[in-house]
C-alpha cells in the first residue's frame, strides 16, 4: 500500500509536469504575443476568470457523477 509521504511525491511530482504543459498550452493559446499576461488583469477580471473556471470544475463533478451512477447501476440522474 502507498504511504502518505509516498502519495504525497507521487502528487506533487504529476502535478509540476501537469500544470506545466497546461500553463504553456495556455499562454501559446491566449498569448502568444506575450501581451495579455494574467498578471496584467484587473482583479475583477481575475473573479470572472476565476468562476468561469469553478463553473467547469461542477460540470466536470457532474459528469463524473453520471458516470458512476451508472456504472454501479444508479437510475437517478447527478447533478
Amino acid at each position: 500500500m502507498t504511504t502518505d509521504e509516498e502519495l504525497r511525491d507521487i502528487v506533487l511530482a504529476k502535478f509540476k509536469a501537469e500544470a506545466f504543459a497546461k500553463f504553456t498550452a495556455g499562454i501559446e493559446e491566449h498569448n502568444p504575443e506575450g501581451l495579455t499576461h494574467l498578471c496584467r488583469l484587473s482583479a475583477m477580471q481575475l473573479v470572472g476568470e476565476m468562476k468561469k473556471e469553478a463553473i467547469d470544475q461542477y460540470s466536470y463533478a457532474c459528469a463524473l457523477e453520471e458516470v458512476l451512477n451508472n456504472e454501479g447501476g444508479n437510475s437517478q440522474p447527478g447533478c
